[in-house]
């Protein structure tokens, strides 16, 4: 009997395949914990900036609020500091002053003790002229009736609404052309409020002019125009004399 003394034979290929498999495995092990670990901190990073602008966006508006809110308040003090203050100055400046008031066309305003308030009607006593004046040094200050001339043509005129009233004095005065060359600037019509009334207003330099009326200016003139019970007041004064923008600002109408 023959014995085989030949060792059965061993693939060498067979431990590089295993150690080939094992590689793999780790390989798609670590490819799976890299690709999960990845995920996470994209899904947490992604959902704190959702978070984070989220919330910015809530405290964006109440911040601007705030600043607003203190804006707005700061405004609000200024300008109440601001009137306060004129109105003290304005009560120390007229601290002694007379009022005038007219009793038959119902209006007043106060004025300096230095001079009183005259009649521009001969015979009609001040508090029922529906023309008058004050003048003091180097100023004056002037309120009249509208219609009162008794010329047909001025009553017309002043039957018109205000604003066209207005506006048909502002075209005569920008249209007439003295004869003697007089230097003439009329100022754009513009809108304000006095006590509450719409007031119409333009600048005057060189000559008043209107077909019942006519006389030269020294300087720069406001004219302003108001309406009360059915009646049109015009009311003139320099531009840049003070004394007599303080009286207009006293100007008021006691019969609304």
């Amino acid at each position: 009997m023959e014995i085989n003394n030949q060792t059965p034979s061993v693939s060498a290929t067979q431990p590089i395949q295993l150690v080939n498999h094992k590689k793999q495995s780790l390989i798609a092990l670590a490819a799976f914990v890299f690709i999960s670990v990845a995920v996470l901190v994209a899904y947490y990073s992604d959902h704190q900036s959702s978070t984070f602008s989220s919330e910015s966006k809530q405290s964006i508006p109440q911040e601007l609020s705030e600043v607003q809110i203190s804006n707005s308040t700061t405004a609000q003090v200024a300008t109440t500091s601001t009137a306060q203050q004129a109105s003290s100055n304005t009560s120390e400046a007229t601290e002694g002053w007379l009022t005038f008031t007219n009793k038959k066309y119902g209006y007043s305003f106060n004025h300096p003790q230095i001079s009183f308030v005259e009649s521009n009607e001969f015979t009609t006593d001040e508090n029922e002229a529906f023309s008058v004046y004050w003048s003091g040094n180097k100023t004056n200050f002037n309120v009249e009736v509208q219609g009162y001339s008794g010329d047909p043509a001025a009553i017309k005129v002043t039957k018109l609404p205000l604003k066209e009233f207005v506006q048909e004095i502002w075209r005569e005065n920008k249209e007439y052309i003295n004869p003697n060359g007089v230097n003439k600037e009329v100022g754009q019509i513009s809108q304000t409020t006095i006590g509450g009334k719409v007031v119409y207003q333009f600048t005057l330099t060189g000559e008043f002019h209107t077909e019942n009326a006519s006389y030269s200016l020294s300087k720069k003139y406001r004219y302003l125009f108001m309406e009360n019970n059915g009646l049109k007041f015009m009311v003139w004064l320099p531009e840049e004399d003070v004394t007599a923008k303080t009286i207009l600002e006293s100007f008021k109408f006691i019969n609304q």
